[in-house]
């Protein structure tokens, strides 16, 4: 699509810093990444080294008044009315020579340049509308001719096709100009996630403006009249009277009536103000502040027309914002989830609002994320354009619902509620390449290979709010012959530093036994790096297939012994002995007390997702206890898996990769052989409907470690007390599953067969029960 972009506004120079600006250059922006062409007609370019959009600019230069008669209202009003004429004719000049598809016009007092446009070309006109610019004329400043004005504002909004405002009370401002109510679209303000968003880093802002060991108040933007500088002044007083650390950083260039404000209140040795500063430089600031607060005078919300540009900002940034409850911020904030609220001019509750989010930083952490969420997901930039698009298009209703990143599927990158900062981070190509760059060292500083861009980044696995497995397609180039290399690593990120202990391990497995010289041609996946910043477990990527994927193409009875082989290798491994934390073993030990635990939490689960069933779960839960009171003690600890089974391993031919060491642990051998060939079962059952399908595999399973790590005398008891926990376990797995639910039934009587007999009778484990193997009572 071809798109006329008209800016009559000679106030906004469309490379300049201020909001508008930002705007303009923003909404056109995302109408180009999608694919769209967008041509900027306008009077004011403004400065060559200053930030240019992707869209091309053409400058129609504003013509002279000629005479010097009448007031400079008038004079400026003229101006503004003659070139409407000067901006129509260049406007047909370039639509002339230019194929287009729509025209979209940024509203500006005294232009109807898009409804002459539409007139005279027939093409839609979408006409943006950010404030009643007419109507604020009349208030603050002269307007030389308002029934003219009346006239032209009417004629604009009646002749747009769609109309874009920004708030609720605009919506029916230009409907009671003229406007028609079908074609009216609330478009709030947005942000441009490159540069807003909450893996931002304030540290340097700090650093320059000798902010540590401070508590940053801060407020961003050119302090104007209706943002109740007053308000936000005493109460930062009244904090810094409690406490000297309160500091208060002001980003932007303040009114003189500001500066005298902070003079005579004697702040200003309190606070820093930065002046005017590069849009692109407002991230780093907003995140170098405690609290962000967005103050407003009082007003009501019929006369509330604003979209705050600088709170979907500070929201973006995983700033914890305080804003004032007042049109569509008071919306917008839902006190104690994604921000707080104060009454508008109440420095008294502004001042206790932003104590309370010093007070409790976890709080404040919490509401902060929830913020950028909200704003990452529903007010961008780019999702303004793709309305924009789908109006044009479609000719879309004027309510168009916005999807969450649920609805819409898994998109990168992620927003996650525990994870937060180091998935956002794992999932921005820029922003992972740069954090690799420094860890792998094969392009580090020193390396032979300079990082140059992530191609891909592939989710693996995703278990929200607990880890995520991704796959990333490195492009680099040589140091010294320019020549380009490609490398594929996986990374692992964690909620807590697992990734840490887990990169120690595994380059001990590394480097004992299971690395590229292992003669048994049974290995571990090579540990590159450990990102603290993503708490990124990074690894060479493992060629080859999963047991469950070769189990559907042919007969897996090889595979199944040299995975008995591998376990047993791990079991015998001294891995964690050369692997100390601090002279602290790498792992808890995992324990049968740590097993019951687990059985609490899927009993709950069960009685969630299979109220129905829940005597007879009840009933295997019982008989697990009673079991568990009577199972033999073992003094045999080794390094455990915890999560073996047919996933966890990748062949390459002969060679077999160990993977997934996440819940890495010492006790019980007992308890990885019984998750392998329980697990083994369920893929017969998942697969083929039949829980014996690998039967004879899972005794050769059986007998291969035996022989490879000899058992003890209670081992086979052991084993078939955590196959049947395992089968309890897996019975939580699949309950909530669609794809798998169906199985269900299935694996509670084959559970049931093994726990307690077809009989049913409560603790009835007898010899004849307690077998390593049950898949003939199924």
């Amino acid at each position: 699509m071809n798109i006329l972009y008209l800016c009559a506004d000679r106030g906004i120079p469309i490379r300049g810093h201020k909001g508008a600006a930002v705007h303009v250059r923003a909404l056109s922006d995302g109408l180009v990444q999608a694919g769209h062409t967008v041509t900027i007609l306008t009077p004011r370019p403004g400065p060559d080294d200053g930030p240019a959009p992707l869209a091309a600019i053409i400058e129609a230069p504003m013509p002279e008044v000629l005479g010097a008669a009448g007031s400079e209202a008038e004079r400026r009003d003229r101006q503004a009315q003659i070139y409407t004429h000067t901006l129509t004719a260049a406007a047909l000049e370039w639509l002339a020579h230019n194929p287009c598809d729509a025209i979209y016009e940024r509203y500006s007092l005294w232009s109807d340049t898009g409804a002459r446009l539409r007139a005279a070309t027939g093409l839609p006109l979408v006409l943006e509308v950010n404030a009643p610019l007419r109507q604020e004329a009349v208030q603050h400043r002269r307007l030389s001719d308002d029934p003219l004005a009346a006239q032209i504002e009417a004629t604009q909004f009646g002749a747009a096709d769609f109309l874009a405002v920004v708030s609720e009370p605009l919506a029916e401002y230009v409907v009671t100009q003229g406007a028609n109510p079908a074609n009216v679209h609330v478009l709030p303000n947005g942000v441009d996630p490159n540069q807003f968003h909450p893996a931002v880093r304030g540290g340097d802002v700090r650093e320059q403006y000798g902010l540590h060991g401070r508590i940053v108040v801060g407020f961003a933007g050119r302090m104007r009249p209706w943002h109740d500088g007053p308000t936000l002044l005493r109460a930062f007083a009244r904090l810094r009277a409690a406490n000297p650390a309160y500091h208060l950083l002001l980003v932007g260039e303040m009114s003189p009536e500001v500066l005298e404000m902070i003079e005579a209140m004697e702040l200003a040795t309190a606070l820093t103000i930065t002046g005017p500063i590069p849009h692109s430089d407002v991230p780093d600031h907003l995140a170098a502040m405690d609290v962000a607060v967005s103050s407003h005078a009082p007003a009501s919300d019929e006369t509330f027309y604003f979209s705050p540009l600088k709170l979907f900002e500070y929201l973006a940034c995983g700033c914890p914002t305080v804003a004032a409850d007042v049109g569509q911020p008071g919306r917008l904030i839902q006190p104690g989830h994604n921000g707080l609220l104060y009454p508008p001019g109440d420095d008294a509750a502004l001042t206790a609002a932003i104590q309370q989010l010093v007070d409790d930083p976890a709080q404040a952490r919490e509401m902060a994320w929830n913020g950028a969420e909200m704003v990452l997901q529903n007010y961008t930039w780019a999702q303004n354009a793709a309305h924009v698009v789908d109006w044009l298009s479609n000719g879309a209703p004027a309510s168009l619902p916005v999807k969450s990143q649920l609805e819409a599927g898994v998109t990168l990158p992620l927003l996650d509620a525990k994870l937060r900062q180091r998935l956002y981070r794992a999932t921005r190509p820029d922003l992972a390449a740069s954090l690799l760059a420094r860890r792998l060292t094969a392009f580090d500083k020193k390396g032979p290979y300079r990082l140059k861009r992530i191609e891909t980044i592939e989710i693996l696995k995703y278990k929200p709010n607990r880890r995520c497995v991704l796959a990333y397609e490195l492009t680099g180039r040589g140091e010294k012959n320019g020549r380009r290399v490609s490398q594929r690593v996986i990374g692992k990120v964690f909620r807590d530093e697992r990734g840490k202990r887990l990169y120690k391990l595994q380059e001990a497995l590394y480097q004992n036994g299971f690395g590229p010289d292992a003669t048994d041609g049974i290995h571990v996946p090579e540990a590159l790096a450990y990102v603290p910043e993503m708490r990124m477990l990074v690894q060479a990527s493992a060629p080859g297939r999963t047991l469950d994927e070769l189990s559907l193409v042919g007969d897996i009875g090889r595979q199944v012994k040299r995975c008995a082989e591998g376990l047993a290798k791990l079991h015998r491994s001294r891995a964690f002995v050369n692997a100390p934390d601090n002279g602290r073993p790498l792992f808890k030990p995992y324990t049968l007390a740590d097993e019951l635990r687990g059985l609490d939490d899927y009993t709950a689960r069960l009685a969630e997702t299979r109220p129905a069933d829940m005597p007879l779960i009840e009933t295997l839960r019982a008989a697990l206890l009673a079991w568990a009171d009577r199972l033999p003690e073992t003094e045999t600890a080794v390094p455990l898996h915890r999560d073996f089974y047919y996933s966890q391993v990748l062949f390459d031919g002969p060679r077999l990769q160990l993977i997934d060491f996440d819940l890495m642990a010492v006790g019980d051998p007992a308890v990885d052989v019984a998750n392998f060939t329980a697990h083994l079962a369920y893929l017969g059952l998942e697969q083929f409907g039949d829980l014996r399908r690998f039967a004879r595999d899972i005794d050769a399973f059986l007998a291969t470690y035996n022989s490879a790590f000899p058992p003890d005398d209670t081992f086979a008891e052991r084993v078939a007390f955590y196959q049947a926990s395992t089968y309890f376990r897996l019975l939580n797995v699949i309950a909530p599953r669609p794809t798998v639910r169906h199985l269900f039934p299935a694996l509670l009587a084959h559970t049931r067969a093994v726990l307690v007999g077809t009989d049913l009778a409560p603790f009835g484990l007898n010899g004849a029960t307690i077998r390593v193997a049950h898949l003939d009572r199924v």
